[in-house]
């Protein structure tokens, strides 16, 4: 499936070129799974942790820059997880126990935070990108085949902060789709899918907007555009055409 090969690398290869002391850590309890972590810098932390029930997965952790941290977690099989940071005090955690899910966070920039934790069902997809400082990124997702895609670009934007006390966007169900653009300082954005089959997007091209969409039945789509000018808010449930 979303198995990515590497042929030059087995089973593990760290590299470190540092002037302060990097952390890196693999421990892997099933078989069949593959990780690569580098790091260049200083005073970065990775890690990559399976459990016994974890098979045929395969995860990749980059870091340049300084005082770093990434993690993956892993309890189920054919999971695909990358990310990449590049700047410093950049945070990003993945948590998978579905099955046949891919998982991707990129940051470049300083001070960004993202949370992906993916903890039941089949197929689902999450990809993250931060450009910019000081952005939040939390995602919770079960259920089976959803997807969910964040862009930003920018300071001070956020989508939540974490899975566990306050996740910017939730779902569940099956064959859910969430898009976030944010282009601009201090905007905010998030929302929940509890139904099947139900779209979101919202797209953001200022400062200090702020955005919301809830669905909870199936079938529904919502569309938020919010663009120039300062402090925009749009809550939004149901259809928006």
């Amino acid at each position: 499936m979303k198995k990515l090969s590497i042929t030059l690398f087995a089973m593990l290869f760290m590299v470190g070129f540092a002037y302060a002391q990097n952390d890196a850590s693999v421990s892997h309890g099933g078989d069949g799974n593959e990780a690569l972590i580098l790091q260049v810098g200083g005073d970065n932390d990775a890690s990559v942790y399976g459990n016994q029930y974890a098979n045929d997965n395969t995860h990749i952790q980059t870091q340049f820059g300084d005082d770093n941290s990434a993690s993956a977690r892993i309890f189920s099989n054919n999971m695909l997880g990358l990310q990449t940071q590049i700047g410093k005090g950049n945070s990003s955690s993945i948590n998978q126990a579905m099955g046949n899910a891919n998982a991707v966070n990129f940051q470049l920039g300083n001070n960004n935070s993202a949370d992906i934790h993916q903890s039941s069902g089949n197929g689902s997809s999450a990809l993250v990108a931060q450009f910019g400082d000081d952005g939040d990124v939390g995602i919770l997702q079960s259920g089976d085949h959803n997807s969910i895609n964040v862009l930003q670009k920018g300071n001070d934007n956020n989508v939540g902060y974490n899975h566990h006390s306050s996740p910017g966007i939730v779902q569940s169900g099956s064959g859910n789709a969430f898009n976030v653009n944010q282009f601009g300082n201090g905007n905010s954005a998030g929302g929940e899918q509890s139904g099947s089959y139900n779209t979101a997007n919202i797209n953001q091209w200022g400062n200090g907007d702020i955005a919301n969409i809830s669905h909870s039945g199936s079938n529904n789509s919502a569309h938020v555009f919010q663009m120039g000018g300062f402090g925009n808010g749009l809550p939004s449930n149901g259809t928006i055409n």
